[in-house]
């Protein structure tokens, strides 16, 4: 496993002006705040970023031709490439919980041409990133990084030394 500290530094002899970052935030209640955190630091970094969702995903990549497009969903990686065959596609999963560890390798292994499609492919655990490890002789899975779950990151960002309680509660962990 990699890590990168600098990503610009390592983009740097690809761009030669401010480079451009689609993400498209797939569910709201799931991926909003993460990726608004994203959004932060890549722009920290000195990219134009702009947040995408389903309904103007066409017009970005047609309009805006960003160099760099993230997303969460493996199936459109097709549609992008033909819609911006030069931008460097990344994959951030969605949803790291899968049934068994090696879901979405045998998924992506099944799919193998539209997995080829990505520059870079960020799992949710070393879990995972094992289920594509039977298929290194198969699969460039050089281009695979753990980077954690992103809500894990965004609870890390919150101020909690900074939150006063007047008085006590009691808060339930669920989906709604």
């Amino acid at each position: 496993m990699k890590l990168v500290t600098n990503f610009k530094e390592t983009l740097k002899p690809i761009f030669s002006s401010k480079p451009r970052v689609f993400i498209r935030v797939h569910s709201v209640r799931r991926d909003a705040g993460y990726n608004l955190i994203l959004k932060e630091i890549l722009e920290s970094f000195g990219f134009e970023v702009f947040l995408g969702c389903t309904r103007n995903i066409n017009f970005c990549l047609t309009f805006w031709k960003p160099d760099i497009v993230i997303i969460s969903t493996f199936k459109l990686a097709k549609f992008i490439k033909k819609k911006c065959p030069s931008a460097f596609l990344i994959f951030l999963e969605g949803e790291g919980f899968q049934v068994n560890d090696d879901d979405r390798a045998n998924y992506c292994f099944k799919h193998k041409t539209e997995f080829d499609l990505y520059d870079l492919f960020l799992l949710w655990g070393d879990a995972q990133l094992k289920g594509f490890r039977k298929f290194k002789k198969l699969i460039n899975i050089d281009k695979i990084f753990v980077v954690r779950n992103p809500k894990v990151d965004l609870a890390s960002f919150l101020p909690i030394n900074e939150i006063k309680h007047k008085r006590k509660s009691l808060g339930f962990l669920c989906r709604f």
